[in-house]
């Protein structure tokens, strides 16, 4: 650790009004410099607690909520949207509110997330400046862009995934170039990784989940912030009123910028919505939500369980993918049902994935028997089926917050496309397993 990261750490972190406002005035002007725009009206600074966050993240996240889960009711979006506030604000050290143009700073969670992650960093006058100065550039762009008040008008969940990772993506690419110029870059950076930070001590079940639930977090603020540097560098001068005007076409495109300046003519994945409509209508009193998926899903979810050379020898190979969920409308999240096409280019790219497929469920068997997310069995069979598909069902019990939770993933490789259709926390029979591996078969081959 830098002696200017020591220096930070012998202070201590007092946050009041006074303070607030003198920091506001102090950073105000570093913000506009670095982005050529000038505030029309200033936020107001307010200090808060978890639950004054709570209220306006819940409003920002029933549109959003909606989106992801068409089928529910008023109330569960609510209820839903309420649940993930809640736990957001324990985490958030700022949030910029479009409604009242307003910066929440939560004072209480400097510590308690320093204490948590075990980092004394974050409870720093440095961290308090880094935090407010992003918060300050969200401001900024809903002045310009409307950044944070266009949520609500987005019509698909990937549109809304490719936006987060853009007004998010923006404000820490502004703040990284504020810090990079007063030589604080490793502050930035260790601001930049606990935004996707998972707690000391968790077990290698727990690890893999929370990177899962975190993926897309570090789209927007990592993957996000690149993109804006990379786009930067081009040399055009309109860069960020071009992104903002005309967002990447997709996920991949935040993932590989060299693509928005000058799109790739790529093949295009075959529509699933056909067979992802057929499924859905076996479950009318389930809600699903549809999403479109590339290297940055295939990517995490194989986690540390199969060797970094591999995916990244299998990715390229790989066309596109997309996925449905369905859950219960009366309780979503307690079951799950998960249907993925995964196309390649080609028939032996397919096996070569499945093969990793494979490799990494029995690689979760014997690194996941401890901890609160857990494998207490697995068995392995070959599912019968009608058309005769080669595939590899696994059958296993997990162990999930002390509950235990059946689950049922059968994997095959049809042609050119990787199949994966799963069960969780309903039991399901083989015969009907091989019905939906024999609907996948069907629309797969066009019969």
């Amino acid at each position: 650790m830098t002696i200017a990261l020591l220096l930070l750490l012998g202070q201590d972190l007092e946050i009041t009004q006074e303070k607030l406002d003198a920091l506001h005035k102090e950073v105000r002007p570093l913000v506009e410099k670095a982005t050529g725009r000038q505030f029309k009206a200033h936020p107001t600074v307010v200090i808060a607690k978890p639950d004054d966050v709570t209220e306006v993240l819940t409003e920002e996240l029933v549109p959003q909520i909606k989106l992801q889960f068409p089928g529910m009711t008023e109330d569960k979006h609510r209820d839903m949207a309420s649940g993930m506030a809640r736990q957001f604000s324990l985490m958030l050290l700022g949030k910029y509110a479009a409604s009242g143009n307003r910066i929440f700073v939560v004072a209480g969670n400097f510590k308690k997330l320093s204490d948590l992650l075990k980092k004394p960093l974050i409870n720093s006058p440095g961290y308090l400046r880094t935090a407010f100065m992003h918060e300050l550039v969200h401001a900024l762009d809903e002045q310009e862009h409307k950044a944070m008040s266009r949520v609500g008008e987005i019509k698909t969940a990937e549109e809304l995934i490719v936006w987060n990772a853009v007004i998010e993506g923006h404000a820490q690419h502004v703040t990284r170039a504020i810090l990079v110029g007063e030589k604080k870059e490793e502050l930035f950076n260790d601001f930049e990784a606990q935004t996707v930070a998972g707690a000391p001590g968790m077990s290698e079940g727990e690890k893999h989940m929370a990177e899962m639930q975190t993926m897309y977090l570090r789209l927007a603020y990592v993957d996000g912030r690149k993109f804006f540097d990379a786009v930067a560098a081009s040399g055009r001068k309109t860069y960020v009123d071009d992104v903002f005007s005309k967002p990447p076409s997709g996920k991949d495109v935040i993932l590989h910028p060299e693509r928005y300046y000058d799109p790739k003519a790529a093949p295009a994945a075959r529509d699933c919505k056909p067979l992802f409509d057929s499924i859905a209508a076996d479950r009318e009193d389930w809600t699903g939500q549809r999403l479109k998926m590339g290297e940055l899903e295939v990517r995490a979810s194989f986690g540390s369980f199969v060797d970094k050379k591999e995916v990244d020898a299998i990715i390229p190979r790989l066309v596109g993918a997309s996925a449905m969920t369905l859950t219960p409308k009366d309780a979503p999240g307690t079951k799950m049902w998960a249907a993925v096409v995964m196309q390649m280019d080609g028939a032996e790219p397919a096996k070569t994935l499945l093969g990793m497929f494979d490799k990494m469920a029995r690689a979760q068997d014997e690194k996941m028997k401890e901890g609160a997310v857990r494998i207490v069995k697995a068995e392995y069979s070959e599912l019968k089926n009608k058309a005769g598909v080669a595939n590899l069902l696994a059958r296993k019990r997990m162990q999930v917050q002390g509950q235990e939770v059946p689950l049922a993933n059968v994997l095959a490789a049809i042609g050119e496309y990787l199949v994966q259709f799963v069960v969780s926390n309903e039991e399901i029979t083989d015969e009907d397993l091989a019905k939906q591996l024999e609907r996948i078969h069907e629309f797969l081959k066009g019969k």
